[in-house]
């Protein structure tokens, strides 16, 4: 399931695409998408090991910053809801980012899936 949000802080704010994946911990956020929108991250003081779902070691290896955020979604209804989080910065390709089971399992969302 993919989601239209919107990312900022105090200064700036971008557009991007989210995907929710319960297989995933956390929120993640694209390096590459960090980048391009240039938001302040900072380091974390015990780096995150990433696995895959066959309990391999990801490619991107360790997750070593962060950045704190307001994530902007906007439901099939048109209401927005906004939320100050932390999002872990690692490689995920072509996604920019990813809310996962913790995510999930603070906001049980209802999806509709016709």
């Amino acid at each position: 399931i993919r989601l239209n949000v919107k990312i900022s802080n105090q200064d700036q704010n971008a557009r991007a695409k989210a995907t929710i994946d319960s297989a995933c911990e956390g929120i993640i956020v694209n390096e590459t998408w960090v980048k391009k929108h240039q938001f302040p991250t900072y380091s974390l003081n015990n780096p995150i090991r990433v696995q895959n779902v066959d309990d391999t070691i990801n490619k991107a290896g360790l997750i070593w910053s962060a950045l704190d955020v307001n994530l902007k979604i906007r439901d099939i209804h048109g209401q927005t809801h906004t939320e100050h989080v932390q999002m872990f910065i690692s490689n995920l390709g072509k996604d920019d980012l990813i809310l996962g089971t913790d995510w999930l399992k603070y906001h049980n969302p209802s999806i509709e899936w016709r």
